[in-house]
């Protein structure tokens, strides 16, 4: 896992500063039922099993200035696990289809999106703007409800059992490397694109 630091901010990704990758062991699971702390159409997920060791790092600054800790180690918290809706369900579902998600943070498309419209009309853009292989799902994180008001009327999707995770939100996207072979699985290397970019200033 790598994560690019730029000079953007939450409404356009500037140029490149630096970049930190860490090396994680990881299991994933495809398909729906992924449990009943995940949203019903969660079906693809990424979990980390084990100790990240850093790879690369060419920031200036120490970790534990942004994350409060090891990279590694933060890693395996913020983002764990790495929940997608994929756009193959969502083509074969319309009532999935046709569900609300909010703004496209970017500004391509004005007004709330739904899933379907993310897929199909917000994906080829990022793809020709990133210049990444084509959109593979939408990447939901747990959050409680209301914790993106700020930036948007957007929409919350609550799991089966609250327990541990409130909801599950939007927060951004899985790319495609270019030369994936799109299909079933997640077979390659894929890219997540938050919508709320990592900077530091």
């Amino acid at each position: 896992m790598s994560i690019r630091f730029s000079e953007g901010d939450e409404d356009e990704y500037g140029d490149e500063i630096c970049m930190q990758t860490v090396e994680l062991a990881a299991t994933a699971v495809q398909g729906p039922a992924q449990g009943d702390d995940f949203w019903q159409h969660i079906d693809r997920t990424v979990s980390y099993t084990g100790p990240g060791a850093t790879l690369q790092d060419d920031c200036w600054w120490e970790p534990i200035e942004v994350y409060g800790e090891n990279w590694a180690d933060a890693m395996e918290w913020w983002f764990n696990p790495l929940a997608f809706v994929s756009c193959e369900s969502i083509a074969a579902n319309p009532n999935l289809a046709d569900m609300l998600v909010g703004p496209e943070p970017f500004g391509h498309l004005p007004g709330d999106l739904t899933f379907q419209e993310m897929c199909e009309d917000v994906g080829p853009w990022l793809a020709q703007q990133l210049g990444t292989g084509p959109l593979e799902g939408i990447w939901l994180i747990p959050m409680s409800d209301g914790w993106l008001d700020g930036y948007g009327n957007f929409e919350y999707f609550p799991p089966a059992d609250d327990t541990q995770v409130e909801t599950w939100g939007f927060f951004g996207y899985l790319l495609n490397d270019t030369n994936n072979i799109v299909g079933p699985g997640m077979d390659g290397i894929f890219y997540t694109l938050p919508i709320l970019p990592l900077t530091n200033e």
